[in-house]
């Protein structure tokens, strides 16, 4: 009786700015076989005529007007035009091992399970093989988060909340080409590095939270109020020095609870921003 195939794979990678990293990293992705599909997210060193006219084996998406670098939704617009059972995101300066391959051949994979290479891996946090089916699921990355950090640690977060297993990849099976945080922040807005992490960290916090208490995910309006509100917090303790917690009224982001939960109920951050200040 035939062995049963391995899930499909294909890789998604995404590009603003960063051509030079690409032309290092994609030889290794093609080198596995697997479909590759580029996101040119308006990138300015025109990602996309490279591809066509040296690499017209990749599939690419073209996204035209976004000055500013969404990996959320760049990702998300990437697994639209990829095939695959399961979809392996990579950054543009991820460098693959010759033994991935090998990897996914002895691995079982399934719907129960995503691989990432864990969060103490900083520049290789958003590597993330994940099945299709469930990404799809829970409606990809979520696009409200802007700036710099946390939006694949929220995806693999909600992925947990589903009853997905999270495990690690074997060492040595991709490496990061170091770069500068200006390099890293140069499509990213203004703003301070840490102080946009912190933002997206405590808005995820929040919005999970919430979800938890109304049982259903919020809507892409909702969640922009709520990361509105936090942002608002930060602000205020950031100009007074103040550290406080605060609370958000559901009714207030119009969030329609279940029939147990009160009408007036609120979610308190049981939080302290001691670090604000320092943030500038």
């Amino acid at each position: 009786m035939p062995e049963p195939q391995r899930p499909s794979v294909s890789i998604v990678t995404t590009c603003k700015g960063r051509l030079a990293f690409l032309k290092r990293t994609l030889a290794a992705m093609l080198d596995t076989g697997l479909p590759v599909t580029v996101v040119d997210f308006d990138c300015p060193e025109g990602t996309r005529g490279f591809l066509t006219a040296h690499h017209p084996e990749v599939r690419v998406a073209a996204v035209d007007g976004q000055p500013d670098f969404n990996p959320a939704m760049a990702r998300n617009i990437g697994a639209l035009n990829c095939t695959g059972d399961m979809i392996l995101f990579l950054d543009c300066d991820t460098v693959l091992s010759e033994g991935f391959i090998k990897f996914l051949d002895e691995t079982e994979l399934s719907d129960d399970a995503f691989f990432t290479c864990g969060l103490s891996v900083q520049d290789l946090t958003g590597a993330c093989l994940v099945p299709r089916r469930r990404f799809e699921r829970i409606v990809g990355y979520d696009e409200t988060f802007t700036g710099w950090g946390y939006e694949d640690v929220d995806l693999y977060r909600r992925l947990e909340a589903r009853d997905l297993q999270q495990r690690i990849f074997p060492p040595g099976l991709m490496t990061a080409i170091p770069h500068s945080d200006a390099m890293r922040l140069e499509f990213m807005g203004k703003g301070n590095k840490w102080a946009g992490q912190r933002l997206n960290c405590i808005y995820s916090d929040v919005k999970l939270d919430i979800e938890g208490a109304v049982r259903r995910p919020l809507r892409p309006a909702e969640r922009r109020e709520v990361r509105s509100i936090v942002a608002e917090a930060l602000t205020r303790a950031r100009a007074t020095g103040q550290s406080a917690p605060f609370s958000v009224a559901l009714t207030t982001i119009r969030v329609g609870a279940t029939p147990d939960v009160a009408g007036d109920a609120a979610y308190s951050l049981a939080r302290v921003f001691k670090y604000t200040a320092s943030l500038g």
